[in-house]
């Protein structure tokens, strides 16, 4: 898994470091928590979006690595 999440970290930071109206967006995020509200494990909460606990970490069913992956990506982006 550790290697899917470099490919996926690496793409998402090429993909911010090409669009500046994106990675504004992501930094504007500040500290907050970022999740991938999908069902799909472990890169998502393994909650969808619809469901009323999405919202709410201690019901996440997963790891949420697309949301570790952002919060990763948005450090890198607020040090260049």
């Amino acid at each position: 898994m550790q290697k899917a999440k470099q490919i996926a970290k690496k793409g998402a930071l090429n993909k911010f470091k090409q669009n500046r109206d994106l990675a504004k967006c992501l930094l504007d995020t500040g500290k907050k928590q970022l999740a991938e509200s999908s069902k799909e494990e472990p890169w998502g909460t393994g909650i969808a979006l619809k469901d009323e606990d999405s919202l709410k970490v201690e019901k996440w069913k997963a790891v949420g690595l697309m949301g570790e992956i952002l919060g990763e990506v948005r450090n890198i982006l607020k040090k260049s």
